[in-house]
């Protein structure tokens, strides 16, 4: 079975200063739980131009069912959200919090 860890924060100073957004989703393969498990990641960040979109997104569910046919196949995958930019930086916050995650 497919084990679902949801809104692990992943700011460097824990979830007391992390937004909102600096929080992520972990989809893991039965396979994980033998012995000296060696797993692939990816990490599925969402679309939308570092300005708009979640991980949660309600649109078919899709981003959960990435994670899930992800975790199907063999691989850990982790789905976060991130800050979203702002006018004067178009991207930059977004970027900068996807390098939190890896």
């Amino acid at each position: 079975k497919i084990e679902v860890v949801h809104d692990v924060c992943y700011h460097p100073l824990g979830p007391a200063l992390a937004s909102s957004a600096q929080f992520l989703d972990i989809y893991v393969p039965p396979e994980a739980k033998e012995d000296n498990a060696s797993l692939p990641v990816v990490v599925f960040l969402h679309g939308g131009g570092w300005r708009r979109g979640s991980r949660r997104s309600n649109i078919f569910h899709f981003f959960q069912n990435v994670g899930l046919v992800l975790a199907d196949q063999g691989f850990v995958a982790v789905l976060p959200s991130y800050r979203k930019s702002l006018p004067y930086a178009p991207w930059l916050l977004g970027l900068l919090g996807a390098t939190l995650v890896t």
